[in-house]
């Protein structure tokens, strides 16, 4: 588990030893949340772990700070079986090589990867944790004789490479004519001869183990279903090939790939799924939805180690999902809260994370972590997270607007009414457009994307809202009036009235 956050230097945007320190002295809690606006480096963060689970340096050293010269220095105090581990970068590597296979992650780069196709021994699982738990003590068995024999076949080579030499020094044959004149030969024809003998004990590990998926292949595209079903009816997995890459080398680095066949609203797309074109058919949200649902499919039937030791990083799980899924992704993460260790979720919606912070009530808050990435001139720092306060959703300020249209001010003062327009429209605007927000993004700027998105393609996005910006400019100099005022004595209650109708327009148009 992450037991504390030291410093993370010079990498992306962070800055920590510049920028002050990180709250509740560093320390990561069972739960952790962490608001980021996109472009602050939430996504950084999570490969940062990844980096950190499987020690391969590059990925930290892809997201080098352009910002600074000095290379990244990141430190971090790890948690196991009650030991501490100081972790530390520095170098351009990480210092130890000590791994943490039970930090699983979830990020963008796992959806690209794995919709169609699942990669079941990656950077993120090991094979073990997709076999079924009776089939444990057979896979250990294998590899244990796996390792033995390509120890031994390693150990040939090398005799074999010792014979080569000496066979040419004393024949004094150059290396070019060495194959000519030794490939008769009675000792370098047996070296040969227990190479391939060898390889074929391992070609055929490689088979048995090939057995031991098949087998937990039903199980695990039953969990999948489970649930995808909770997303959506109309998409399921209706079966998967294994694919095996069988190039044999010392280091074992064969990958078992999964490869599905989808059912879509009853069609069966082939394994040949470019004939078909469920690429187009499938939604960015179905198959965020269905990478999530495999993911937390190996989660729950992994149990090569304690849950209680496993720490999940999730990076934004729902994009491209409405509401209703992101309500159901919820469920699914407090499910896993109770089941896992330590989770960290990042997130650019502070609504879902508070959201998420609601529905885990069950655990104690003295066990809940809530941070957001301040950006601070060209770095960014850790702020505390002050939790959100009852009514103050975007849900339920829409709810009180339209209550207000119906029944008035209720208990409500006209300047309360008056003071959730402009933000309510800034905070969809978030949503919907999270790659255009930055610190100090109001709806003064968005109202510039959108008379720039008629010649600009970079904010062609928000074209579709250029017919409504003389209702826009209309809103924000109405709200302008009364930024400052405490009062509502000079407020007309019918042109509030229309403008509060103005801003449900636009916020159904967003």
């Amino acid at each position: 588990m992450i037991d504390k956050i030291l410093e993370i230097n010079n990498y992306s945007r962070f800055n920590t030893k510049n920028m002050g320190g990180i709250p509740n002295n560093g320390h990561l809690k069972k739960i952790n949340g962490i608001y980021a606006p996109n472009g602050t480096g939430k996504t950084s963060l999570a490969l940062l772990f990844q980096s950190l689970s499987n020690k391969n340096s590059n990925i930290i050293l892809k997201k080098d700070s352009v910002l600074e010269k000095n290379s990244p220095e990141i430190s971090l105090i790890m948690k196991e079986n009650n030991k501490e581990y100081k972790e530390s970068f520095n170098n351009k590597a990480w210092q130890s090589q000590k791994l943490y296979p039970d930090i699983k992650v979830f990020n963008s780069y796992y959806v690209n990867n794995n919709v169609y196709t699942f990669t079941l021994n990656d950077d993120n699982f090991i094979l073990k944790e997709f076999l079924l738990k009776e089939d444990y003590g057979r896979y250990d068995h294998l590899l244990d004789k796996m390792y033995i024999i390509n120890k031994k076949i390693h150990n040939i080579k090398r005799n074999r490479h010792n014979f080569r030499h000496n066979f040419m020094k004393k024949k004094n044959i150059n290396v070019d004519n060495i194959n000519r004149h030794i490939k008769d030969n009675e000792i370098y024809k047996k070296y040969n001869s227990r190479i391939n003998e060898n390889t074929e004990i391992i070609i055929c590990i490689y088979s048995e183990i090939e057995k031991l998926i098949k087998k937990a292949i039903p199980s695990f595209i039953s969990y999948t279903n489970k649930i995808m079903s909770k997303f959506t009816e109309n998409i399921s997995v209706a079966d998967a090939k294994l694919v095996v890459n069988h190039s044999i080398n010392f280091n074992n680095n064969i990958k078992f790939i999964l490869v599905f066949t989808l059912d879509v609203l009853g069609y069966k797309n082939p394994k040949d799924r470019d004939s078909v074109g469920f690429d187009y058919t499938l939604s960015d949200g179905d198959k965020s939805a269905l990478s999530l649902a495999s993911f937390f499919a190996r989660l729950n039937i992994s149990s090569t180690s304690d849950d209680k030791n496993k720490t999940i990083i999730i990076d934004d799980p729902f994009n491209s999902f409405d509401t209703g899924r992101k309500e159901m992704t919820i469920n699914l993460l407090s499910n896993i809260a109770k089941k896992f260790g330590q989770i960290v979720l990042l997130t650019h919606d502070k609504d879902f994370l508070f959201d998420f912070y609601e529905n885990t009530k069950f655990i104690e808050s003295s066990n809940f972590n809530m941070l957001q990435i301040m950006p601070s001139g060209k770095n960014v720092s850790f702020k505390k997270l002050q939790k959100r306060s009852k009514g103050n959703s975007i849900a339920e300020n829409v709810e009180k607007l339209n209550l207000f249209l119906k029944r008035g001010p209720n208990n409500d003062s006209l300047i309360d009414i008056l003071r959730m327009l402009r933000p309510l429209i800034e905070d969809i605007f978030k949503i919907k457009f999270p790659e255009f927000f930055l610190d100090g993004t109001w709806l003064s700027t968005y109202i510039k994307y959108i008379e720039k998105s008629k010649t600009n393609d970079h904010y062609k996005k928000f074209y579709k809202l250029y017919e409504y910006i003389s209702d826009f400019y209309s809103l924000l100099k109405y709200t302008s009036k009364y930024h400052h005022s405490t009062y509502d004595d000079d407020i007309n209650i019918n042109e509030l009235n229309n403008f509060v109708k103005l801003t449900l327009f636009l916020f159904d148009k967003i």
